[in-house]
């Protein structure tokens, strides 16, 4: 089996999902996302939220995903704690930045 196996990851308030870009997934995972929310009693502004696809994926298939989510499609997740989100070739300088930061802070 090849690919990515993880379906998702948790940071402090956010949330990444991992899935097969089809339209049912799309809206398997909103499905899931919208009993979540009833049953916790969070909302989930899908609007603010992001849809990050595969270089793979067609941009029109994209845009139908986009539609049923109800989110904005984006090429750049951004970053988080400081590193971008998205490495396509990690080295020492990847993460050098918040080692600095991380050595300031404890001199301090």
């Amino acid at each position: 089996m090849g690919g990515f196996e993880d379906s998702h990851l948790f940071f402090v308030d956010d949330l990444i999902l991992f899935g097969q870009a089809t339209r049912t997934q799309a809206e398997v995972m909103r499905d899931y996302l919208e009993s979540f929310c009833d049953i916790c009693g969070q909302q989930i502004s899908f609007p603010k939220s992001t849809l990050f696809y595969s270089k793979n994926m067609k941009d029109i298939e994209a845009c139908v995903f986009a539609k049923v989510c109800g989110s904005p499609l984006t090429k750049d997740l951004g970053n988080y704690l400081g590193v971008s989100l998205i490495h396509y070739r990690i080295n020492n300088k990847t993460y050098r930045g918040l080692v600095e930061k991380t050595q300031i802070r404890l001199a301090a």
